[in-house]
């Protein structure tokens, strides 16, 4: 299967962009996605090295930023036409290893809310907490 973009081979990229624009403590981003071949999808991993030690010593926040990430990538997915798989902690021994995601062809509408002005609103991210 391949997704179509605005060119072939970018929608994997168009995942992870919208993935990376989801918020994270500080903005320290503790997150990395790995691509799974040709618009095939991306895995999302925990990245342990930037996480917080002082205000996140067990690592629980850099795991919700991470599950952030992976709910704009599924939004990201319906908005391509697709439905998102997920597959949480697919290896039991790699903790940092947190999701796979893959877009499959949608059997009519993807399951769950979706609302279009999500897609919309992931891609205007504020990263501070300035007022406007």
């Amino acid at each position: 299967m391949s997704l179509a973009h605005e060119q072939h081979g970018r929608a994997t990229l168009h995942l992870a962009h919208a993935a990376s624009l989801a918020p994270s403590p500080h903005n320290s981003q503790p997150r990395f996605f790995v691509e799974e071949g040709h618009d095939q999808g991306f895995e999302i991993h925990a990245d342990r090295g930037r996480r917080l030690a002082l205000t996140d010593p067990g690592g629980r926040e850099t795991v919700i930023a991470c599950g952030a990430a992976l709910f704009n990538a599924r939004i990201a997915v319906r908005n391509l036409g697709f439905r998102p798989a997920v597959d949480p902690l697919p290896e039991t021994g790699n903790p940092a290893y947190l999701a796979r995601l893959r877009p499959v062809p949608a059997d009519g509408p993807a399951p769950g809310p979706h609302d279009p002005g999500l897609g919309h609103a992931t891609t205007h991210a504020r990263r501070d907490a300035a007022p406007q």
